[in-house]
C-alpha cells in the first residue's frame, strides 16, 4: 500500500504546483490591488504545500525503494535532468519566497505592499511553469526506461558476464531490470539462454509458464511464491539451481540484488491478471 499511496500524492503534488504556479503568474501581472496580491498569496501557499509534498513522497521513493531501486534512478541520465530541473525552479524561487513573505507581513501590518518587483515574479513563474511541464516529461520517460546508463549501472556490476550486449528488460518485465540474450532468439519459437539482472526489491506479478524453463541463480537472493497475490510471507528461497516445468501455476517471484541465467529451453511468461502485467508470451 505504500508505494501506491507515495505515487498517488507524488502525481497530487504535481497537479497542485502546476495549478497554483499558473494562478501565481496570472496574479502576480496584475498585482495592483489587495484582491490581485491575495489571491497570488493564496497560490503561492499551494505552491509551497506542492512543494512539501514533492519531497515528503520523491525522497521514500528514491531512498526505500518502493518502486524501482535506488541505483535504478541514480545511474539514469534522465533522473539528473529532473534533479537539475529541480534545482533550477528552487534557485528562482528564492527571490519570491522573501518578497512574498513581506508582503504577508505587511498585509499582517495593515499596510499595502510593496508590488513594484510582481511582474518580475510573474515572469519567475511563467519560467517556473514551463520547467515544471519539463520535469514532467522526463518523468515520463524515466519511467519507461529511457537515460539509464547501462556502462554505469551497479547491476551490471554484480553480474559475472558484464561483456554481454546488456540492455531494458522487454515489456513483460517491470521496469528497473537488464537482459542480455546469451544465445539464441528469444522472439522466435525455440530454446533461448538469457541473463536476466534485477536490483534489490524487484518484484515480478502473479504469472505462470506454459513452457519448461531452467533458472540458473547466479547472485543475490530469490524468493518465490505461489498464488495470485504476491504474499512475502509464504515466500521461500529459491537455490541455486531451480527448474520450473510448464503447468498453469500461478507464481509470485520477488528477489534481492539477483542475476539469473536461464538453461537453453524454450519458454515463455504469461500473467495472472492482464490488467496488472499485460504482456504475454515473452521470457
Amino acid at each position: 500500500m505504500l508505494p501506491w499511496l507515495l505515487a498517488s500524492f507524488h502525481l497530487l503534488a504535481f497537479g497542485i504546483g502546476l495549478g497554483a504556479i499558473w494562478v501565481r503568474a496570472r496574479s502576480l501581472s496584475s498585482a495592483q490591488d489587495l484582491v490581485s496580491i491575495r489571491r497570488a498569496l493564496r497560490a503561492d501557499a499551494w505552491w509551497g504545500i506542492a512543494a512539501l509534498l514533492w519531497l515528503g513522497t520523491g525522497l521514500p521513493r528514491l531512498l526505500m525503494g518502493t518502486e524501482k531501486a535506488t541505483g535504478y534512478y541514480l545511474s539514469n541520465h534522465v533522473f539528473w535532468l529532473k534533479m537539475a530541473l529541480f534545482v533550477v525552479i528552487f534557485l528562482l524561487e528564492l527571490g519570491p519566497i522573501v518578497t512574498l513573505g513581506a508582503w504577508r507581513g505587511a498585509l499582517r501590518r495593515g499596510e499595502v505592499p510593496d508590488t513594484r518587483r510582481a511582474a518580475r515574479f510573474a515572469t519567475t513563474s511563467r519560467i517556473q511553469l514551463v520547467l515544471l511541464l519539463l520535469i514532467l516529461f522526463a518523468a515520463t520517460a524515466m519511467a519507461r526506461g529511457y537515460g539509464l546508463s547501462l556502462a554505469s549501472s551497479p547491476l551490471l556490476a554484480q553480474s559475472t558476464t558484464p561483456a554481454l550486449h546488456w540492455g531494458p528488460a522487454p515489456a513483460a518485465f517491470p521496469k528497473g531490470a537488464l537482459m542480455a540474450v546469451v544465445s539464441g532468439d528469444p522472439s522466435k519459437p525455440a530454446m533461448f539462454t538469457i541473463e536476466l539482472a534485477m536490483p534489490a526489491g524487484y518484484r515480478i506479478p502473479p504469472h505462470f509458464h506454459p513452457t519448461d524453463e531452467h533458472v540458473t541463480i547466479k547472485e543475490g537472493i530469490f524468493l518465490v511464491g505461489m498464488g495470485d497475490r504476491l504474499d512475502e510471507k509464504q515466500a521461500r528461497t529459491v537455490s541455486l539451481l531451480a527448474s520450473q516445468e510448464a503447468a498453469p501455476r500461478r507464481l509470485c517471484w520477488r528477489q534481492e540484488v539477483c542475476t539469473l541465467s536461464p538453461a537453453p529451453r524454450r519458454a515463455a511468461l504469461r500473467a495472472v491478471r492482464p490488467t496488472i502485467h499485460p504482456a504475454q508470451g515473452a521470457p
